[in-house]
């Protein structure tokens, strides 16, 4: 069904006709103006499966998240080095977001170990900082104003 919705989002942004009856959902698109900006579309996984490495390399970017832990570097190599078995070009313009919490605004007195130029070595371009407060939230809005880590 994802692959098959994908499919349908990219017709309906590009403005061209398109008629699709699949196993999930039957389409039919008459032409219209494309939309003007893209919408990257990143796919999500918390390991380095290949079906799901093989959906991501079709896509604009990978949110790698772990379950149960932040990615580390060797991780995202692997995962990187799956996108590339996957057919991923070398060149493509591709996003590999990774999360955690590593702002100096937490009031967790615990150091943070988040070795962000490892995980940009290893191919991140985006660290996404986890707002875990919800209540209250003036703790994530303190964090957002911390702005990035080392920045």
């Amino acid at each position: 069904m994802l692959e098959e919705g994908l499919d349908i989002v990219r017709a309906m942004w590009s403005g061209s006709a398109y008629r699709h009856h699949g196993p999930h959902y039957d389409v039919e698109i008459e032409d219209a103006p494309p939309e003007p900006h893209r919408i990257p579309i990143w796919m999500a996984g918390s390991n380095a499966n290949p079906g799901v490495l093989a959906r991501a390399a079709g896509c604009d970017g990978i949110y790698f998240n772990p379950e149960d832990h932040e990615a580390t570097p060797d991780e995202v190599a692997a995962v990187v080095a799956g996108l590339r078995r996957a057919d991923l070009p070398i060149d493509a313009a591709f996003d590999v977001a990774v999360r955690g919490n590593a702002s100096s605004a937490w009031p967790d007195p615990e150091p943070k170990n988040v070795d962000l130029a490892g995980l940009a070595e290893a191919g991140a371009t985006w660290w996404m900082e986890a707002l875990i407060y919800f209540d209250p939230l003036g703790m994530s809005l303190d964090v957002v104003d911390a702005g990035p880590p080392g920045g």
